[in-house]
């Protein structure tokens, strides 16, 4: 089966629908680098959506992607006539994702992919590249878990001979995977190896069809790669030097593992393949570019990959009542702040962050609103180092002091951290504790007496108790369970925080900070996060809607829950309600609407909806209502494209091995 023949006899009048546009020129003069540039075409279908996820066929003719990220469908595209068509069509009964990862068989004539199609379950899928013959091959879902996991957990890949393909299943729950082949001829799916101890999480099978590469235990921690020889049933660890690295790929001569990592942004490398100092991809070396998933040419030449200049991303506080400004100078721009925290006094705002190619660090930010004036430092100095990982939004700022002088916040020593006081005129640290853990995720109490605080320790993490009147530390919880988003009740008599239970997801919990009892709240297939309370008697969290729900569009929303009668009260919008934050003094949430982002929305409890600001988001309220800081986009924001990039332009100052 040629593609010419079934290009002329079945789509010729439906391609000449597709003629490509020009390319984009986004990034200067690399699109126009032979060695380095954009090979995917923006045809009028997929202009304004963001291509991701390619693979590029073994014939070097067509590269396969995902348009869009939510609800994406699977299209081949003619790298040199740009001529594209959809392989599937969008499904309306997806869960998030839609279909994802799309791999080309040896012989360039059929894809593998997997999907969130029908909703709960995730299910893995081979058709012919002109869409015909769509069959789910996955006799399970290749995520085992209570709310299904998401697309990404399908990942695999074809034998080298075509003749079957290797995909996971994997049991989150238990902690534990099993590799499976489904043989074409046979339409069977039999049981390649199974990973008892472990979940062997992206694997993909390497040139020889003897050797699987996967991401292990990538659910509790990710330990990084490791490869199972499929003949003698052994496993060996593959050394890599970024943290958390994940979707690895072979190289079709098996010289290098093109691989992925999150460093505040996403990131793309290649690593020799027995291991050892990863190199990185990307125009002038990557750096303010956003890159992931890559795939290889079939010579082993070139490398590619999805691709994005990052926007410049900078902080600015507003006076509501005058417009007035103040905004930070580039050089403090940055991709994430964990979280903005405002003096009683409303004089300064301190904050956590990291920039786009400083991720293994996070540094405090305190800004003086009257001054106008700017100052910070590393509290957090080098990441890859800690005992346990901390994830971004545990990194924040706890609260100031009565005294308006200091703040709270966690402080690295080796590969732990410590509680600390922070000055903010002079940004001194004066710890707290001095135990070897890693601390994250502080918060203080509105009596500004006590610390609640997680501590992880040989992976177990609980909430503890630091009293700043007396200096007592002691632990309220013993379940050693993934926590998050602590916060104190107005009478400081109990703790409001969220729980990974496994089997449901995220739900939210109540601790009582005496007696250490704790009452679960949610208990709902799903995840329920982001909780406040609004009074010692309400909260307030974040729902996402039950997968096969029909109102399954709207996936995030506010729900207030009455704790003493259990009655509940929700505000939806036509989007996603994302990350709200509670202002007390407004009585009032602020958020924004996924996957628009482009605008900060606020509604009251009756769910009267009203636009604060456009132009921003991640906003924080002062406590009186009179400043909203935020972060502002500078610049148009770009869509992500398929680039390819020679290798010989990466190593030539490298060790080939």
């Amino acid at each position: 089966m040629s593609h010419l023949n079934i290009i002329s006899k079945t789509v010729v009048f439906f391609l000449s629908m597709f003629f490509a546009l020009p390319a984009v020129n986004v990034f200067g003069s690399d699109t126009t680098n032979l060695n380095h540039k954009i090979i995917s075409h923006r045809t009028p279908e997929i202009q304004g959506v963001n291509l991701h996820h390619p693979d590029i066929s073994p014939d070097g003719k067509y590269i396969a992607f995902t348009a869009s990220w939510q609800f994406g469908n699977i299209w081949v595209q003619d790298i040199a006539t740009g001529k594209a068509w959809p392989v599937t069509k969008v499904d309306s009964t997806s869960k998030q994702n839609g279909d994802v990862i799309p791999r080309w068989s040896p012989d360039s004539n059929k894809l593998f992919f997997t999907s969130d199609r029908g909703g709960k379950e995730i299910h893995v899928f081979v058709v012919d590249f002109d869409g015909k013959n769509l069959t789910r091959i996955s006799d399970k879902p290749v995520s085992l878990t209570a709310e299904g996991g998401q697309a990404w957990d399908g990942i695999g890949n074809w034998m080298p001979d075509g003749k079957s393909v290797v995909y996971p299943l994997i049991d989150r729950v238990n902690k534990s995977s099993v590799l499976i082949e489904y043989e074409l001829s046979s339409k069977k799916n039999i049981v390649l190896h199974s990973f008892p101890d472990r979940i062997a999480y992206n694997p993909n099978v390497g040139p020889d069809g003897k050797t699987v590469i996967y991401v292990k235990n990538a659910v509790v921690r990710n330990e990084g790669f490791e490869a199972l020889d499929l003949i003698t049933k052994t496993t060996k660890t593959i050394p890599c030097d970024i943290r958390h690295p994940g979707q690895p790929r072979w190289s079709p001569d098996g010289r290098w593992i093109g691989f992925q990592a999150n460093e505040g942004t996403w990131k793309t490398y290649i690593l020799p393949s027995n291991g050892g100092t990863a190199i990185r991809v990307g125009p002038e070396g990557g750096k303010g570019f956003s890159s992931q998933v890559p795939s290889w040419t079939n010579d082993g030449r070139s490398i590619v990959y999805h691709g994005r200049k990052m926007d410049s991303l900078l902080i600015n506080v507003r006076d509501l009542e005058t417009s007035e400004e103040i905004q930070f100078p580039p050089e403090t721009t940055s991709n994430d702040w964990y979280w903005a925290s405002w003096s009683e006094n409303e004089e300064r705002l301190a904050f956590t962050a990291k920039t786009f190619e400083s991720s293994n660090h996070v540094r405090v930010s305190v800004m003086d609103v009257e001054k106008k004036s700017f100052r910070d430092t590393t509290l957090l100095s080098d990441m890859t180092k800690l005992d346990t990982p901390i994830p971004n939004f545990k990194s924040k700022i706890a609260g100031w002091t009565a005294d308006n002088e200091h703040f709270v916040g966690i402080v690295q020593q080796d590969e732990y951290t410590q509680l600390a006081l922070v000055s903010a005129t002079e940004l001194d640290i004066q710890y707290l504790t001095e135990s070897p853990s890693v601390k994250s995720c502080p918060v203080l109490s509105d009596d500004k007496e006590l610390i609640a605080y997680l501590e992880n320790s040989d992976e177990q993490e609980d909430i503890w108790i630091y009293d700043l009147v007396t200096n007592e530390n002691y632990q309220i919880t013993f379940s050693g369970k993934e926590k998050w988003e602590l916060r104190f009740s107005h009478s400081g008599d109990r703790l409001l925080f969220g729980q990974n239970q496994g089997d449901t997801a995220g739900d939210v919990m109540i601790a009582d900070i005496e007696s250490g009892e704790i009452t679960p709240i949610t208990s709902e297939q799903g995840w329920q996060i982001n909780a406040y309370w609004i009074d010692d008697t309400t909260i307030s969290y974040t729902a996402h809607t039950d997968p096969t729900s029909p109102e399954r569009d709207e996936t995030r929303y506010l729900v207030m829950q009455n704790l003493n009668d259990d009655q509940i009260k929700t505000i939806k919008s036509k989007k996603d309600i994302f990350a709200p934050m509670w202002h007390a003094q407004s009585q009032t949430f602020l958020f924004n609407k996924r996957p628009d982002n482009d605008a900060i929305f606020r509604t009251n409890l009756n769910g009267d909806f009203t636009t604060l600001l456009e132009g921003g988001y991640d906003g924080s309220l002062s406590p009186s209502g009179k400043h909203l800081a935020y972060i502002k986009r500078v610049g148009e924001q770009q869509f992500s494209d398929i680039w390819k990039q020679n290798i010989g332009d990466l190593v030539s100052g490298a060790v080939v091995p």
